[in-house]
């Protein structure tokens, strides 16, 4: 990532990240928040992606550092629900 952000400054990282980031306090959420920290980048998915009768979870991030056009959808929502 480091030298992806060296060549070139406008980044989006987006999938299926496989941990709930409602729920601090786990090393990978930890990893994920000091990676946002240290290049600038935006979560912009706020909501549950994994809605099931009984939890709701945000497993599906879009990180988000780009200079090329300002983004208006600032912020994004929807889920998937099973």
């Amino acid at each position: 990532l480091e030298y992806i952000h060296s060549v070139c400054p406008n980044i989006i990282l987006m999938g299926d990240f496989n941990f709930n980031c409602f729920q601090n306090g786990y090393t990978i959420h930890d990893k994920v928040r000091q990676i946002e920290n240290n290049y600038g980048l935006n979560q912009i998915i706020l909501t549950p992606t994994r809605v099931t009768p009984t939890t709701s979870s945000l497993i599906d991030l879009i990180l988000w550092i780009c200079n090329i056009f300002p983004l208006h959808l600032t912020k994004l929502s929807f889920s998937v629900r099973c």
